[in-house]
């Protein structure tokens, strides 16, 4: 595109400069002074202007003819150009329809292959089909005829059985009879050692109350504002050696000088004395309540 402007602006300079001169010859013949001798000087510049005119449109229409020449040049190589691109196009089209002719015989020989393996997948499940049925109904007919075996050994096993439990159960019965007259006689055993046990419990638990209440007394402290017969109740929390954790009033006396000072006594009474027998001891621990009166 900017090669056919530079031929046109030349042209168009051309033209302007031949305008020119043509006006300047037009006005040169127009004008009419005064008469004057002829200068031949003026003629032979007229002349030189004229064959700058001439060789001017000679190189305008070389000018021309080039750019002609290579526009025509330029249209065949855009021809050319075009001819090229309509074969790569149909060439590229032969490609693509060769590659799709490909695509569709491969699609058939997939789809063949795929069907082919399709009916060998069926022939394969109805041998497999056919052999299972054949495996089942021998299962069947083993099945059945271990079923009337173990039925037959159920039978056998379930008269044994019978027999068994009656001896068991008649075994079962003697020995019950016998454990239950054993059970009596421990029982009885047992009565006989509890009530002896709660006797030595009950004789152990009053001696150690008897001790408690002697041992207190020599401890305490009559206040004195307090007067015979009053009566508190104590929990002692006591250890297993006879030493005391813990005194306090259960029972209040009404008077809180006397159950301050029962309190106190107990303190001062540790170690307790703890009974030898476990079952009274087990009693006492790990408290118990202790009634002290001011006439102990």
């Amino acid at each position: 595109m900017g090669k056919s402007r530079q031929p046109l602006a030349a042209f168009l300079l051309a033209l302007l400069v031949h305008g020119l001169l043509f006006g300047v010859i037009v006005l040169s013949f127009g004008w009419t002074p005064k008469p004057e001798p002829v200068d031949t000087r003026s003629m032979e510049i007229v002349q030189a202007t004229v064959v700058e005119r001439e060789k001017l449109l000679a190189e305008q229409r070389q000018a021309e003819q080039a750019a002609l020449a290579r526009q025509q040049a330029e249209a065949q190589k855009r021809e050319a150009a075009k001819q090229r691109a309509m074969a790569e196009q149909a060439r590229q089209e032969a490609k693509k329809q060769q590659e799709l002719e490909q695509k569709r015989q491969q699609e058939q020989a997939r789809l063949k292959r795929l069907e082919a393996e399709r009916k060998a997948k069926e022939e394969e499940a109805r041998r497999k089909a056919e052999a299972e049925r054949k495996r089942a109904e021998e299962e069947k007919r083993r099945a059945e005829a271990e079923k009337r075996r173990l039925e037959e050994e159920q039978r056998r096993a379930e008269a044994a059985k019978r027999k068994a439990e009656e001896e068991r159960k008649k075994a079962e019965a003697a020995a019950r009879r016998k454990a239950e007259e054993k059970r009596r006689q421990q029982e009885l055993q047992a009565r006989i050692e509890a009530e002896q046990n709660a006797a030595q419990v009950e004789v152990a638990l009053n001696r150690f109350e008897a001790q408690i209440q002697q041992r207190v007394g020599r401890y305490w402290t009559r206040p004195p504002s307090s007067r015979d017969n009053l009566e508190v109740v104590l929990q002692v929390e006591m250890l297993s050696d006879g030493e005391v954790r813990n005194v306090k009033v259960v029972e209040s006396s009404g008077d809180r000088a006397f159950d301050r000072s029962a309190e106190a006594a107990v303190y001062k009474a540790a170690p307790l004395p703890v009974p030898p027998d476990r079952a009274a001891a087990a009693k006492l621990l790990p408290s118990f309540n202790f009634k002290f009166t001011s006439g102990s």
